[in-house]
């Protein structure tokens, strides 16, 4: 079996072929998206800065989904709250609703707003910052990190959001948009010297 509900129908636990799809599913998506649009570019220059934007803009798509969407949205609530219960289970949307989500919520309007080629551009940069997402949200609850490793610094602010407060650190491949928006950790107060 692929998938057990959770509680609602995209609370689910995968099984650990379907968790580990995204992980072969999005590189080759990337990879199809840039040969598409990079053999049918005039300035090939252009399409790799449409991607590298668009990679950097899913920092800020990856801050709004987790604050207002994980924490606030009825239908998706339910699942990020079973992954904050028990954080090591696979517990996500399997690979065919994201990748449904970006080949027809996403390319199309971006297709007809844009044309096909940055179209292409910006989302093989927005897949490849989910993928991005993935790789670093997986590490820091199932690898073994080094404290002299910059994955340390994610995964001490992911472990704030779910150990500290739901209502901080919603960046988890980088911290900026919490400082942007106040959404940072409180730093903790040094406990006052009692003098005698």
């Amino acid at each position: 079996m692929a998938t057990r509900l959770v509680g609602e129908p995209f609370a689910v636990q995968l099984n650990w072929y379907v968790y580990l799809a995204d992980f072969i599913v999005y590189p080759l998506a990337v990879v199809a998206l840039a040969v598409f649009g990079m053999g049918t570019a005039a300035y090939a220059s252009l399409w790799l800065a449409t991607f590298l934007a668009s990679l950097a803009a899913w920092t800020l798509v990856e801050y709004v989904l987790h604050r207002f969407v994980f924490h606030h949205l009825p239908i998706v609530e339910p699942m990020h709250e079973a992954h904050h219960a028990d954080p090591g289970a696979m517990i996500g949307s399997p690979v065919w609703l994201s990748i449904t989500i970006f080949a027809f919520g996403v390319f199309p309007p971006l297709w007809l707003a844009l044309g096909a080629n940055h179209a292409s551009a910006v989302v093989a940069g927005l897949m490849a910052g989910y993928l991005w997402y993935m790789v670093v949200h997986h590490a820091v609850h199932h690898w073994a990190i080094d404290e002299r490793s910059w994955l340390y610094a994610a995964r001490m602010r992911h472990l704030l959001h779910h150990y500290r407060s739901q209502q901080r650190s919603y960046g988890v491949t980088i911290g900026l948009w919490d400082y942007v928006f106040g959404t940072a950790p409180e730093p903790r107060r040094a406990k006052p010297e009692l003098r005698v």
